[in-house]
């Protein structure tokens, strides 16, 4: 069956074969060649050292040198604001902290820790002995004064009764904000304001209570004398 309205194109063919010509030439010349390259030593050494080189080292590069530059600027930026943290504000607090703690210390801190370094030192001053001598940095006729437990005992309680004189005057020299007098006085107006406050006198109801509470006595005491002669 004839079919006019379609046509077979030839160019795609013919081209495809021009192609797969210009191939077989390449090859043909190539493996013509191959000989004389195994056979030829050549100018460079077969093992050839040369870095393999990617192909996408130059954006690689270029993306590394992006990355450096805008660290920098936030390194910039980071190091021309003032930081919250800062050492001033902390010593400063600190200091605000200590004068409040001392203020609210029972006993001054600063002669416990003097009390806290003495006893340090009369214990470093009773090991130095034994020490020279198991290092050998003093001769073992050791002139040092031997000192008893008990005379540094003794030194101890002797300085620390002194210390707790000087805080017992400290303390006594001090006006106490808890005294009977203001006490006294604050009673006196809370007296006068609950009298004048008061809608009846409290002297008389006081005086009620008691003749109420002594008539209650009398008459358990008559009770019980009733039932005494009663049973009898």
């Amino acid at each position: 069956m004839e079919t006019p309205h379609i046509r077979q194109s030839l160019k795609r063919p013919q081209l495809q074969k021009e192609r797969m010509a210009i191939i077989e030439r390449d090859n043909h010349h190539l493996a013509s060649k191959l000989p004389a390259i195994a056979r030829f030593k050549g100018l460079v050494d077969a093992r050839n050292n040369c870095p393999q080189l990617s192909v996408n080292t130059l954006k690689k590069k270029e993306k590394i040198v992006e990355l450096t530059k805008e660290n920098q600027r936030i390194n910039q930026r980071i190091m021309s604001q003032k930081s919250d943290y800062r050492k001033e504000l902390w010593e400063a607090d600190w200091e605000k902290v200590k004068q409040r703690r001392e203020s609210i210390a029972r006993y001054p801190r600063e002669e416990t820790n003097k009390q806290l370094q003495k006893e340090d030192n009369h214990h470093l001053a009773s090991k130095l002995p034994a020490i020279a001598r198991f290092k050998g940095l003093v001769d073992s006729r050791n002139n040092c004064p031997q000192l008893s437990v008990n005379t540094l005992k003794k030194e101890k309680l002797v300085e620390l009764t002194k210390e707790n004189q000087r805080i017992y005057q400290r303390i006594m020299s001090q006006k106490s904000d808890y005294r009977k007098e203001l006490w006294e006085a604050d009673w006196e107006k809370v007296k006068q304001r609950r009298e004048s406050i008061a809608r009846y006198p409290r002297e008389e109801t006081n005086k009620q209570m008691m003749s109420v509470n002594a008539a209650g006595r009398k008459q358990k005491t008559g009770s019980g004398r009733s039932e005494m002669k009663h049973r009898e």
